[in-house]
């Protein structure tokens, strides 16, 4: 937390209510119609679920239970009636009318919403428990492989930054506000409602969210329900198994019955949280639109390519990522260079449209504010090569080195490289060489922009930002599958012979590994 954050959490509290953070949304809302809310419950524990709930955040949802979650068949079961469900959402080649069969292919955007981070990793449990499942009957065990899968790609595609698929209520609260509390309480969807929604001064707000925050928003129970009421229930249930069955059907019901308030509970907190996304006076950054072309990329390279191939592929073996690790070198540092271009194009592209996120990262370093006091052209001949001299604004912090690429704020296609870093008792000064943008030609440029060499420039005052180096992570990707590069024989070790898998496609590239 830099010094810019400590004071915005400071005036939240003191104005004793929760603060826009950004001039901007930072992530898009779908609609009613392509949000998948979906909330769990599961015994103390267990790693699976006893109850889940799920449908559009606009109606009640549908909810199932079982009597005893440490019973696989009865879990695997109710399961089996919410997969369809999400494998439609996302797109399935198998459950959805909508086929998806390029990444370019136009789609609605469609979003899976959790209360929070415990609902997340049930994803990850559940990608554990049956994305190699073969128990009982063989068409109920292949839905299962295929649920795990979807569940698996949601988890790890929510660790992306800028994705816009597998939504945290909590996150989605806490990119969006600044609120006048410690970041440990506020992992609680319904601590962060209440502080939003609660009328009154901040004594009244901070009464209204300690209330809320009594009651549990995550896939655990309240310990005495669980102890006084479900326990008892369950030790029914389990009494009657292999006899009176309409007793049984009973018996369930009765933990159904005391589930289902506590499932609703987790779903309507999130149906809330979108509503007030969805209220939220602020506009879409611009940059969402590049985002989301981005999040269907993934959606079809990670998931839907696979799952095309998967349902093709008439009996040979296809190569599926692990819910335990990658079992590839190759795999995992490609997912490194997906996730690492992810985060710097979403703070490049949010930067350009949001100016609270620009005094942010002036403020940590990773933008320089200051006045440009020489301009200079190196150029031979009609060769135009600008060079400026920048004085930093006194007190600036600067994470940048010599060689950094960097560009102007509002203006992404001027370039400039640091050739120098000069720090004194009057500040900081930088000399860039211009290395993009050297003309005030070109298109989509703000009205009044001017060429690089112009003598003009000096003394105005001008921002630069990272330069998001669009195309390297490709480049990066397809690197680690040729052979004969350096660190080849590490990235490019075949792995033991029980996980060998014959043809492993890397997206970026589409080169075949171990293909001469």
């Amino acid at each position: 937390m830099n010094t810019l954050q400590i004071v915005r959490r400071l005036r939240a509290f003191e104005e004793g209510q929760p603060l826009p953070h950004g001039e901007t949304l930072h992530f898009p809302i779908a609609d009613p119609a392509d949000i998948l809310v979906v909330s769990f419950v599961r015994m103390g524990g267990e790693s699976s679920p006893w109850g889940v709930a799920w449908g559009r955040p606009d109606r009640p949802p549908q909810i199932a239970a079982v009597g005893e979650p440490r019973n696989r068949d009865f879990v695997a079961d109710m399961l089996t009636d919410f997969a369809p469900t999400l494998l439609k959402h996302l797109f399935h080649p198998s459950f959805a009318h909508l086929q998806i069969t390029q990444a370019e292919d136009p789609r609605p955007l469609r979003q899976v919403w959790l209360p929070n981070s415990t609902h997340l990793e049930m994803l990850h449990l559940l990608e554990y428990a049956y994305s190699s499942a073969r128990f009982g009957d063989p068409a109920r065990a292949e839905l299962l492989r295929t649920f795990g899968r979807g569940c698996g790609w949601l988890f790890r595609e929510s660790q992306r930054p800028g994705q816009s698929t597998a939504m945290v209520a909590t996150e989605a609260l806490r990119e969006s506000f600044v609120f006048p509390s410690e970041d440990s309480r506020q992992g609680h969807l319904g601590f962060l409602l209440a502080w939003l929604r609660a009328v009154g001064d901040r004594s009244s707000r901070l009464s209204a969210a300690r209330h809320a925050e009594r009651l549990s928003v995550a896939t655990s129970l309240d310990p005495e329900l669980e102890r006084s009421e479900l326990d008892p229930r369950v030790r029914a249930f389990n009494a009657l198994r292999g006899k009176d069955a309409s007793a049984l059907a009973r018996a369930e019901n009765a933990v159904r019955e005391l589930l289902r308030p506590e499932l609703a509970r987790r779903f309507d907190l999130t149906a809330q949280a979108i509503d007030v996304m969805r209220r939220d006076k602020r506009r879409l950054n611009r940059g969402l639109d590049r985002l989301i072309k981005e999040s269907n990329t993934e959606h079809w390279s990670e998931y839907l390519r696979l799952e095309h191939r998967l349902r093709d592929a008439d009996g040979q073996r296809v190569f599926t990522p692990s819910p335990e690790t990658d079992h590839n070198p190759s795999i995992a540092a490609a997912r490194f260079y997906a996730i690492e271009s992810s985060s710097e194009l979403k703070e490049a592209l949010l930067l350009h449209d949001d100016a609270e996120l620009l005094e942010e990262a002036v403020a940590a370093g990773e933008a320089v504010r200051g006045r440009i006091v020489e301009i200079r052209d190196e150029g031979e001949g009609k060769k135009t090569r600008p060079v400026w001299v920048i004085q930093a604004h006194p007190g600036s912090v600067v994470r940048f080195r010599e060689g950094s690429s960097l560009c102007v704020h509002g203006l992404p296609k001027r370039k400039v490289r640091v050739r120098s870093l000069l720090s004194d008792s009057r500040g900081i000064e930088l000399e860039v060489a211009v290395t993009g943008l050297l003309t005030k030609n070109g298109k989509d440029l703000p009205a009044g922009t001017s060429s690089a060499a112009d003598p003009a420039l000096r003394g105005t005052t001008i921002t630069l930002v990272k330069d998001f180096l669009d195309g390297i992570d490709f480049l990066k990707r397809r690197k680690l599958w040729t052979r004969g590069t350096p660190g080849a024989w590490l990235t490019g070790a075949r792995p033991a012979e029980r996980d060998v898998v014959e043809e492993i496609v890397d997206p970026a590239s589409e080169l075949v590994m171990g293909a001469e």
